[in-house]
Formats: C-alpha cells, sequence, structure tokens
C-alpha cells in the first residue's frame, strides 16, 4: 500500500516537472535545434522495451510531448495572469528615475517582451515537432538494434503524428506605455513659467528633474533625485476658494505633505534625446490642466500657479483668490503661464 502510494506521488510529480519542463524550453529560448531538442538527453537513455525504468522513461517523453503540443491552449488559458504580471513589472519600471538618463525603461522592456513573445507560438509547434520527431527516430533505433516490438504502451509513437497548438501571443502584452519620448527620467534641466517683455524665458532659479512617476503616460517633475523627494503636487482649491471647483494650485513639496501628485505631459514635438526644450501642461486625474499665475507682486518675486481644465477656470479660480487675498497681497495680479522645460 506504502508502495502504491509512493508510485502515485512519484507519477504526478513526474507530470507537473514534465509540464514545467515543456514550458521553460520556450519561455527560456533553450533546445531550439532538431538536432538538440527539448528532453534529448532522457530520449538518448531509453536503451530497451524490456527494463521496466526504460518504458517509464518512454511514458514519460509520451506525457512530455503531449504537454508541448497542448502549450498553444495553457499559454492562451493563462494570457491574463501573464499579461497582468508584465503590466506589475512594466509600472516599477516607470517608477524608476535612473542617475542618467540612459534608457526609457518600460518602454525597452515592453519592446523586449513584445519581441520574446512573438517567438512563443512557433517555438511551441517547432520544438514539439523537433521533440517527437527525435523520440520516433530513437525508438526506432531500439527496435532495430534489439530487435524487440516498440511496447503497445507506447501510444504516440504508434500515431505517428503529434499536433502542436499555436495562440495568438498578443493577449500576453500589456499595452506599451504610452510616455514622451523626449527628456527621459533622469534629465536635468530649468523650468520657465512665461516670457518677459523681449520676449525672452522667465526661469526658475533652482534645477529640476524629470521623474519616473509610475504612470506610464507621463512624468512627474522636481527637485529631487525621484518622486520620494521633493516634487510638483496638487493643492484641491474648491473648498478654499469660491469659483475654484476642479482648480488646484501646483506647487513643489515632499510626499510626507499627503498631496497627489501633479504629473507633466511633454510636447516633444516629435523630437527625441534629453536635450529637447519642450513645453508641457501640468496633468492631475489625468487630465491635461491650464495654468495662470498669481503674482504677489510684494518685491518677493513669488507667485502661485493656479491650474484647472481650461485657461477660463483657472481664470476665475485666479480672480477670487486676488480678492481674498487682497488685504495680504493689494497688488496681485493674474498672468498666463506657459511652461517649458529647458535641458540643461
Amino acid at each position: 500500500m506504502n508502495q502504491g502510494k509512493y508510485s502515485t506521488v512519484h507519477h504526478y510529480r513526474v507530470q507537473w516537472l514534465m509540464s514545467t519542463l515543456a514550458k521553460s524550453n520556450v519561455v527560456n529560448q533553450n533546445k531550439a535545434t532538431a538536432s538538440d531538442p527539448p528532453q534529448s538527453e532522457n530520449i538518448d537513455k531509453i536503451k530497451n522495451f524490456v527494463d521496466a525504468k526504460n518504458i517509464t522513461t518512454v511514458q514519460d517523453i509520451e506525457y512530455f510531448t503531449r504537454n508541448f503540443a497542448a502549450l498553444g491552449t495553457y499559454f492562451s488559458a493563462t494570457a491574463a495572469v501573464f499579461q497582468a504580471t508584465a503590466l506589475a513589472v512594466q509600472n516599477l519600471l516607470a517608477e524608476i528615475t535612473p542617475d542618467t538618463p540612459d534608457a526609457h525603461l518600460p518602454v525597452e522592456f515592453n519592446n523586449w517582451l513584445r519581441g520574446l513573445v512573438a517567438t512563443y507560438p512557433a517555438g511551441c509547434t517547432s520544438r514539439t515537432t523537433n521533440t517527437f520527431n527525435y523520440y520516433v527516430n530513437r525508438m526506432n533505433t531500439v527496435n532495430f538494434l534489439t530487435g524487440t516490438a516498440v511496447p503497445a504502451c507506447a501510444v504516440l509513437y504508434y500515431a505517428n503524428a503529434v499536433a502542436p497548438q499555436t495562440f495568438n501571443f498578443a493577449p500576453l502584452i500589456p499595452p506599451p506605455p504610452n510616455l514622451p519620448a523626449c527628456n527621459i527620467p533622469g534629465t536635468n534641466g530649468r523650468l520657465s513659467l512665461d516670457l518677459d517683455a523681449q520676449g525672452n524665458p522667465n526661469y526658475q532659479n533652482f534645477v529640476v528633474r524629470i521623474m519616473g512617476s509610475g504612470n506610464t503616460n507621463f512624468y512627474a517633475l522636481g527637485t529631487g533625485a525621484s518622486l520620494a523627494g521633493t516634487h510638483y503636487v496638487a493643492n484641491d482649491l474648491s473648498t478654499t476658494y469660491a469659483g475654484c471647483q476642479g482648480v488646484y494650485e501646483i506647487a513643489l513639496d515632499s510626499p510626507s505633505a499627503g498631496y497627489p501628485d501633479a504629473y507633466i505631459a511633454l510636447n516633444c514635438n516629435n523630437q527625441v534625446g534629453n536635450a529637447v526644450i519642450a513645453p508641457f501642461n501640468f496633468v492631475v486625474n489625468n487630465q491635461q490642466l491650464q495654468c495662470v499665475l498669481f503674482n504677489k507682486n510684494d518685491n518677493s518675486n513669488g507667485f502661485y500657479q493656479i491650474c484647472g481644465p481650461s485657461a477660463a477656470a483657472a481664470t476665475t479660480c485666479g480672480s477670487s483668490m486676488v480678492q481674498a487675498l487682497q488685504p495680504r497681497f493689494p497688488q496681485a495680479s493674474l498672468s498666463t503661464a506657459s511652461f517649458v522645460f529647458h535641458p540643461l
């Protein structure tokens, strides 16, 4: 009885191992030739059709080959899990801000994954066919050398055919990141807010940095080394001032302040690289915003960045703030904001 239980457990362990090996041969891109297909080393161990160990090997190889032939169904059935896992990795890569802007990490990952997974359908069919042909040739060789008939338990051998199932690889891959192609995370630069009377950019007097945000549509921007440091966030003004529904003050702050991140939508104007002078809009809740500057005009050169779903909404809110803060900033005024990132 104990031996029977052991045999059953051993049989299912072999089935699991063979299934896992079948998948790994495709995913790992190994054993790709007809002269050395998956399981060739075990197929070569078949020496006769009398010894019980040899018969078990024959059965295991046939089970493996049937698993390989069914891989198309497996990949189709698990496409959602595969894609979700890949998407999680892609989103993690989108959080990284490299020390230098050498690689567009989430985009490179998606391109690499797409190129890799595109080979899976052909890999399933070719490797299955190679294994089956190698197995049949080995069985014929052993039959010739030993003069012993191939046992009836070799059902796949006697069928003399295998039909590998193919599949559509696209559902396994997450959508590619829709990120700007210029000034990728790690790029340092200066920020201009508008133009002076002579048409020259009015620069902020500090260096800002493009950051990975975890969002695969937009970057973040700030003075810290990454999103864990100081960066632009959005303070909802709707409960503070009249006429400010959907309008935010965009300001530099640390994550500990608890405000939602304000991303940036860079306009690369079809340019690539990390030296592109690029205008941008701030983005909150996936909505690009239009902004005005609340100029304090108190000799401090201070201002607030007031941004809403339209220039009119931002102006209405800004006017409300000018009125509400008149005792504090009697000379306050509004001006149109025009944000541009200038790489260093």
